[in-house]
């Protein structure tokens, strides 16, 4: 080949990669001055995702002395990702062995278009959501999604059940002190910005702003679990002995007011409230209609004692006797 052509092919060579640089500077120069903004939105569009939320803890329902009526656990949770999973059939017959899901409910989780379906929320067993974990991950078993969910548990069981009230699955009052007081107990979520990689997962060490969840307060009730618990055996006795449409029992300090025990039968589970028809769930105390009866004796006693027809320290008998006396005289 001769001198000439390799200077020829040499001089075609550098015009092309000069022009391949032009245009790529050309191009760059729109990006960052023309299209600029666009690009801008597009690429915190990939890398920055939505605010998550983190989530506050909810505080806890206590007696007058503290004693615990209502409290957040963390319970396990599972879920799927349909589009991750490789083997169905193996991942249905791990659920049903180990946490009694029905075949039909699995598969119908795996047949859904959404990349996330909840299998099971707060489970009891963290034993079996373990065996669950460790079988899917030697077998090679993906799209199980592990979760650490809140859940409102009851030390004391049913006691105070009325009053202590129930909140939802994701832990928002809808009876009860846990309605009433919401709001304190719930707190304040947080917030916080994502950063994802190319591929869409989250990059956890990423430094970003995080606002801070207020928790939530702890509420005392003036409820004494004690009190609480012979009102309980009081109301229940008397719903077994006299078989009634409802049963209330109730304590109050005359001296401030204040409700030491409230039980009303019959009563629910407020660890599992949809187990009892809405009529055992009902605070009769506060919704039914009650006929005044004996009740009302202390407001004619007091009207009495305001007009100075008796006396606080005269008997029945010398008020039986004067009556007598005066209509003889009549």
């Amino acid at each position: 080949m001769s001198a000439e052509r390799l200077r020829l092919r040499a001089t075609v060579g550098l015009l092309l990669v000069v022009g391949t640089l032009a245009a790529l500077l050309v191009r760059l120069a729109g990006i960052q001055l023309g299209d600029h903004e666009r690009w801008e939105v597009s690429a915190r569009r990939q890398h920055f995702t939505q605010v998550e939320s983190v989530p506050s803890e909810r505080g806890a329902l206590l007696d007058r002395h503290g004693r615990p009526l209502a409290r957040t656990e963390k319970f396990p949770s599972l879920a799927v990702d349909p589009a991750l999973v490789t083997d169905p059939e193996a991942l249905v017959r791990l659920l049903a062995r180990e946490l009694r899901v029905p075949p039909a409910e699995t598969r119908a989780a795996l047949a859904h278009p959404s990349r996330f379906r909840y299998l099971r929320r707060h489970v009891a067993d963290r034993e079996a959501v373990e065996r669950v974990r460790r079988e899917a991950r030697e077998r090679r078993l993906e799209g199980l999604v592990f979760l650490e969910e809140p859940r409102r548990v009851h030390p004391a069981g049913i006691l105070a059940a009325h009053v202590v009230g129930f909140t939802d699955t994701d832990g928002r009052g809808l009876e009860g002190a846990e309605r009433v007081f919401d709001r304190r107990l719930a707190g304040r979520p947080g917030r916080r910005v994502t950063l994802r990689d190319a591929g869409g997962q989250r990059i956890v060490t990423a430094r970003l702003p995080v606002e801070e969840p207020v928790h939530g307060e702890d509420v005392v009730l003036c409820l004494d679990a004690v009190v609480q618990t012979f009102a309980e055996e009081a109301a229940q006795a008397s719903y077994e002995a006299h078989d009634p449409e409802g049963v209330v029992a109730a304590v109050v300090d005359v001296r401030t007011g204040e409700l030491l025990a409230l039980a009303c039968r019959p009563t629910f589970d407020p660890d599992d409230p949809g187990a009892s028809p809405a009529a055992a769930r009902r605070n009769r105390f506060f919704t039914d209609v009650h006929e005044p009866g004996s009740t009302f004796k202390p407001l004619v006693m007091a009207a009495a004692l305001d007009a100075g027809a008796v006396s606080p320290f005269e008997s029945a008998g010398a008020r039986s006797t004067r009556t007598a006396t005066r209509t003889s005289a009549a």
